[in-house]
């Protein structure tokens, strides 16, 4: 038998080696070697006893040799590409992989993935695994914006756990755009505001918390006023708080302003043009200072004197004094004899002026003062004062001698 130093090998291709190998007898004549390369790849191959070529004359003992890697190992996996850590919403993410065995060679058209696991917002069903350049490529869709956590095994063994991306919203459509508090008649006293939250969305309902390129939102009302309100931006919310003075009913649009060209993009079923969304404004409640007092001009004595009233609010908006006669109060004293005793009279509607009137007599010839109040509270220029003046003589073809008159 052969000593062992006896057997060497020279191996040159993808890895060099030279040197003694191990080796052991089959049978009688014949041997094993033992021979480990672990790079793969293309080899020219001698086995040499002491100096002499083992192989075929023709080669002088040159044998060709291919190596390829051996299993996919877990540890030598890699993924990388944008989206491990970030996509947009509705577009297509891709990420590679890049299999080894544990020699550190690729498995080209190898093993991929055995398990791949996309969890968040929304569970991902499946993804579609496809070949590029002989290696796994992970493609997956998404239209649910968030955080994500990616979870890649082979054969049980975690190649990478816990790896998170950001979904981004696509890019926003003010037509999808969403208006809270949803109604159709928003109902306000005068001097409410007009509280509209716009929500910036994309396509697929996800919120853009960043403003695109400068636009922002505006509400615009078209009634009694109309004017236009931009809103404040706050995480992707825009606020208006319009108020409204006026009463009356009011068109509500809501639209997204290109910051360029001014343009306004509707949101739907605001446009203003057509939308049936309103803000109807009722009066505020009577504010003695703004309501209208008629009647208190010279009176007659022993004939009636009407004082009218019609309420308004503190901007101005006419209320219907029917409404409210408990809340008028009218007053009249002499004023040059205060220590007489005041007279009340009450108030009755007027369909025809929507005011409230009060009716009062006073048989004295003299100076009165006339306070008009709601709730307590005095009409603007109360109290008024009053002359009670004679009546107009009676005309002489009907008058009539009376002794106690002669002088």
């Amino acid at each position: 038998d052969p000593l062992p130093s006896e057997f060497t090998v020279s191996a040159e291709g993808a890895q060099a080696v030279r040197g003694t190998v191990a080796y052991s007898t089959v049978r009688p004549g014949a041997y094993s070697v033992d021979l480990a390369l672990t790079v793969a790849g293309e080899y020219r191959l001698q086995l040499l006893l002491g100096r002499t070529p083992v192989g075929a004359v023709s080669l002088a003992g040159v044998v060709p040799l291919t190596v390829f890697p051996a299993d996919a190992h877990a540890a030598a996996v890699t993924a990388s590409g944008v989206a491990m850590t970030m996509a947009t919403a509705g577009l297509e993410a891709t990420f590679s992989l890049v299999v080894r065995d544990k020699f550190g060679n690729l498995r080209p058209n190898g093993a991929g993935p055995g398990r791949i696991k996309l969890t968040g917002p929304s569970q991902l069903a499946t993804t579609v695994v496809e070949r590029v350049n002989q290696q796994p490529v992970v493609t997956y869709t998404t239209t649910t914006a968030g955080t994500y956590s990616y979870f890649i095994a082979l054969d049980s063994t975690p190649i990478a756990a816990n790896v998170t991306t950001v979904v981004s919203p696509g890019p926003s459509l003010p037509a999808v755009a969403t208006v809270s508090p949803v109604s159709p008649v928003h109902r306000l006293i005068a001097g409410q505001p007009l509280k509209l939250n716009v929500t910036n969305r994309d396509e697929y309902g996800n919120v853009r918390f960043l403003p695109v390129a400068g636009s922002y939102f505006v509400v615009s009302l078209a009634g009694p006023l109309s004017f236009t309100v931009e809103g404040t931006h706050n995480a992707g919310t825009y606020s208006v708080a319009p108020v409204l003075t006026l009463a009356g009913t009011y068109r509500v649009g809501v639209a997204r302003v290109d910051p360029v060209t001014k343009l306004q993009e509707p949101v739907t079923s605001y446009a203003l043009e057509t939308t049936a969304v309103v803000a109807v404004v009722t009066p505020a409640p009577t504010h003695p200072l703004a309501c209208a007092v008629s009647g208190v001009g010279d009176g007659k004595v022993g004939l009636p004197t009407t004082i009218c009233v019609k309420p308004a609010d503190a901007y101005s908006n006419q209320r219907d004094g029917q409404l409210e006669l408990g809340s008028f109060a009218l007053t009249v004293t002499p004023t040059a004899r205060p220590k007489a005793n005041a007279t009340s009279w009450s108030f009755t509607g007027n369909a025809l002026l929507k005011a409230a009137c009060a009716t009062f007599r006073h048989d004295v010839i003299e100076r009165v003062s006339v306070n008009v109040t709601h709730n307590g509270r005095p009409m603007s220029g109360s109290p008024f004062l009053i002359d009670v003046q004679p009546q107009a003589p009676p005309l002489l073809g009907n008058a009539v001698f009376d002794p106690s008159l002669a002088f």
